[in-house]
């Protein structure tokens, strides 16, 4: 964390990393136990706060301009990409956490019922992410996307 210091916004997306992962899990908050709380906590210890702290780290790095329309994109494409992860991962693992009493966000609902906000997640997702290939969009990602099309 020494090294971080001058650089104040990527020391504290690194210490949102930790302070929201280490209230999912540990006990006596553990919010991986208290529905929604738990599945933002895990979009944001997992995608939202890493993907702004290496984001701004490697702006400071080479000393760029830190431009807040880019850090908007960035953090939310990360967070609803953890979104669906971290829910899907419930949805999946719903009956094991029902067998064990574990009560999750999913656990509560049947995904049947849950098809709605899937789309409004994922429909934000591709949004944000579309804004973030716009924002630096250029000849070889034009490129790039033409070879993954051509390949799929």
């Amino acid at each position: 964390m020494a090294i971080l210091y001058p650089d104040v916004l990527s020391l504290f997306f690194y210490i949102m990393a930790w302070i929201v992962f280490s209230l999912y899990s540990l006990p006596p908050v553990r919010l991986k136990k208290r529905g929604i709380w738990g599945v933002l906590c895990d979009a944001m210890g997992a995608h939202l706060f890493p993907a702004l702290f290496i984001t701004s780290s490697l702006l400071e790095f080479i000393h760029a301009d830190k431009n807040v329309l880019w850090f908007v994109l960035i953090g939310f494409w990360a967070f609803f990409y953890g979104l669906r992860g971290i829910l899907w991962h419930q949805f999946y693992d719903r009956e094991n956490d029902r067998r064990s009493s574990t009560t999750t966000f999913a656990s509560h609902i049947k995904p049947e019922l849950f098809r709605t906000q899937e789309v409004c997640i994922f429909s934000v997702e591709i949004l944000a992410f579309s804004g973030v290939v716009s924002f630096i969009f250029n000849l070889w990602i034009a490129c790039s996307i033409g070879l993954y099309l051509i390949l799929i």
